[in-house]
């Protein structure tokens, strides 16, 4: 451990970055079936390990000075995913008590991880820690970055100049914070995030407007207009002012329920029943009530989520006819 320490020590004073560590194997897998353009493909990045963990040594050192905010629903300590559907779920319950007049616009960044343009990400980082040895140690970590393409036609070595670095734990970090200086306004996003190489999306872009907004003109961004939505799809949830808490777990109980069905060889195996229990209440529980308790009116559309969580516990406990079911709760 000391010798590990001593080596990371002598990397972050002499900001001499290995070469290999900037350096990553890439490969690229298909977003649909037949691809036929570089768009349908993803590409992944593995790198070297000890990089990873020098990286998040540097988080901690360069976290607290970039001053990271997010929206108020996300920010601070052990916030999670389901603070975004509370926020969201709450300002529809509010607009439609109120009758304020919302406007909700949801913003695609065209390539945005990897069209960033480095540069004015340095200079950001600069001016948030000074000429440091943190600094430094980014500055190389980001200047002269590698990567060999494999696939199935060869292999390629491609020079990394703009963009993040793939698989590198402190690239979240770095968009985010950059994303959260820049944007402010819908129309000055698109001259803002030129500067920092990235461009707007306009049609992937979303404007919901509250039925009770009426004098909202449309939104345009370089002459394109975003088109209207009757819904504001959000990690799956279509909000809307005025849903109903039953209209908003649906797409989600539904997908519970695909994924028991697709895993059903796993759930109705003949193999000890608690065990399946537990995969039932990881997988499926998992995926349709990772929501509920941000969601401040479910208690009255709870009897629908118990119902939606009986029926795959129905067909686990079926393959069990020998057996007393409520031993099951003593397990």
């Amino acid at each position: 451990f000391n010798a590990l320490l001593d080596f990371y020590n002598e990397v972050y004073a002499t900001a001499a970055i290995p070469s290999d560590w900037n350096a990553a194997l890439m490969i690229v897998i298909p977003k649909e079936e037949s691809p036929k353009e570089p768009g349908a493909l993803r590409p992944l990045a593995m790198g070297s390990a000890a990089a990873k963990v020098y990286s998040r040594l540097l988080l901690g050192r360069t976290v607290e000075w970039l001053g990271v905010e997010e929206g108020a629903q996300c920010s601070g300590v052990g916030r999670q995913p389901a603070e975004y559907i509370f926020g969201m779920a709450r300002v529809m319950e509010l607009e439609a008590e109120w009758h304020q007049g919302l406007v909700a616009a949801k913003i695609d960044i065209r390539k945005a991880f990897d069209m960033l343009h480095r540069p004015a990400l340095l200079r950001r980082l600069k001016q948030a820690l000074g000429d440091g040895p943190t600094y430094r140690s980014w500055h190389n970590m980001l200047s002269d970055t590698t990567a060999t393409l494999q696939t199935g036609w060869g292999c390629s070595k491609l020079q990394l100049d703009r963009g993040i670095r793939q698989g590198s734990v402190e690239s979240p970090i770095l968009f985010g914070w950059i994303a959260s200086l820049i944007l402010h306004d819908v129309k000055e996003w698109a001259e803002e995030l030129e500067k920092h190489g990235l461009l707007l999306n306009p049609g992937k872009c979303k404007a919901y407007y509250s039925p009770h907004c009426s004098s909202c003109p449309p939104i345009h961004v370089h002459g394109t207009l975003i088109p209207r939505v009757p819904v504001l799809e959000v990690m799956g949830i279509q909000f809307r002012v005025g849903a109903s808490c039953s209209e908003l777990i649906a797409p989600l109980i539904a997908r519970g329920r695909d994924k028991f069905w697709s895993l059903k060889h796993l759930f109705r195996a003949r193999t000890p029943l608690a065990g399946r229990v537990k995969l039932l209440d990881k997988i499926v529980g998992g995926t349709s009530l990772w929501h509920y308790p941000k969601l401040s009116n479910l208690e009255r559309d709870m009897d629908q989520a118990i119902l939606c969580l009986m029926s795959p516990q129905r067909e686990v406990l079926k393959l069990e006819p020998q057996r007393n079911h409520d031993d099951l709760f003593h397990m």
